[in-house]
């Protein structure tokens, strides 16, 4: 019975297959068709979406990418131009440092060469390539030492300024007079990240100004040398010729004596003051061996003139000093002590001559308030003078 049922439907298939087959297509043309219309439809939306995104990218393109395109490009160029203006300004910069006469460094906090300049290289005898890096002190030498500690007050205030005097041995034994002076090196920074150091050398200026000073004094030896000899000597004659004229006189022809003993007083005091001229122009009349009395001859006529205490103290067993030397120190006290009278108010001065460490030792004090203050006490006509002599004896 099974195989009968199973028989029969397959003779029903096969007489409706036709058919069958028929209604198959339909459906799968139908399928065919509404997929073929679904993907239409994507590919639409597809375009669409494939425009909106190109429509956007041109937009972002014209007006967000291409504006900051153009602002790259304008800063690129910006410093481009910055960095060529720079580096045209380091080139004037070397320029000009390479062709000032002046030694001129650099250096950094901890006393190293940052740059150097072709008159610092040429007075150190080293290319400057190779003092980069270097201590700054262990080219000028030790004696230097002192000016080195007066670096941390230039670094913690920028305002600061320092200068000094220090020498520069050679390689040929030959030692060179530097005038340095510093200042903070900011390179745009608040605070100071080393130092600019401006060096001139004074050597043959000091010797040539010491030649001439040296003339000066020979000269005016010379003239004092000539007022006493032969000025003087008239003056002496004259004087001795005019007192016996007044004794002679006397009797015969009193108005005679009387105006004689007028001339003898006019000649004395014509011989004081010649006298007085050539003490000033020749104080030491034995050169250094001279210091110490013409110090005393001071300040008797500073007590004698002005009423004020003034008193010579010795303390010295050898006089180091040469005869210029000495005659700048006498110079210097001289200044001291007129300073002292016009400015200071005081009662009492007292110069001193004694031993240092090495040198001998010039002290001039008052007990009073002193010259003022501020810059017109420090750079008067007579103070710089003082120094100059001061540095002149170095």
């Amino acid at each position: 019975p099974g195989a009968n049922a199973s028989a029969q439907i397959v003779a029903d298939i096969l007489l409706h297959e036709e058919l069958f087959l028929a209604g198959m297509d339909a459906i799968v043309s139908q399928y065919e068709n509404e997929s073929r219309k679904r993907v239409e439809r994507l590919r639409a939306i597809e375009m669409v979406l494939l425009a909106t995104t190109l429509s956007t990218l041109l937009c972002e393109g014209l007006f967000v990418f291409r504006p900051a395109v153009r602002r790259l490009r304008q800063e690129f160029e910006r410093v481009q131009a910055a960095e060529a203006r720079e580096a045209s300004i380091a080139r004037e910069l070397t320029t000009i440092l390479d062709s000032a006469p002046a030694l001129i460094w650099y250096q950094d906090e901890a006393g190293r060469f940052v740059r150097v300049n072709r008159a610092a290289a040429h007075a150190f005898e080293t290319p400057a390539p190779e003092l980069i890096g270097h201590r700054v002190i262990d080219v000028l030498g030790t004696r230097t030492n002192s000016f080195e500690a007066a670096d941390s007050p230039i670094l913690n205030d920028a305002a600061s300024t320092r200068s000094a005097h220090v020498l520069l041995t050679r390689r040929d034994a030959s030692v060179r007079r530097l005038r340095l002076s510093k200042v903070p090196f900011m390179n745009g920074r608040p605070s100071p990240e080393g130092l600019i150091f401006i060096a001139e050398d004074i050597t043959d200026r000091e010797h040539l100004e010491r030649a001439l000073l040296h003339s000066r004094a020979e000269a005016q030896r010379k003239i004092g040398q000539d007022l006493h000899d032969d000025l003087g000597q008239t003056l002496t004659g004259v004087l001795y010729m005019t007192r016996r004229l007044e004794q002679t006189s006397r009797k015969e022809a009193p108005a005679v004596a009387d105006s004689a003993r007028e001339i003898v007083g006019l000649v004395k005091d014509a011989i004081q003051t010649v006298r007085n001229i050539v003490v000033g122009l020749c104080p030491l009349k034995e050169g250094a061996r001279s210091l110490a009395p013409a110090l005393n001859d001071i300040a008797e006529q500073t007590e004698r003139v002005s009423g004020v205490e003034c008193v010579f103290v010795e303390d010295i067993a050898l006089l180091n000093l040469d005869d210029d030397q000495a005659e700048h120190a006498y110079r210097i006290a001289q200044e001291a002590v007129t300073n002292a009278i016009k400015h200071s108010g005081c009662s009492r001065i007292e110069i001193t001559l004694s031993d240092g460490a090495e040198v001998c030792l010039l002290r001039v004090a008052d007990d009073g308030h002193g010259v003022g203050t501020g810059r017109s006490a420090s750079s008067g006509l007579g103070v710089r003078i003082m120094r100059r002599r001061e540095e002149l004896m170095a």
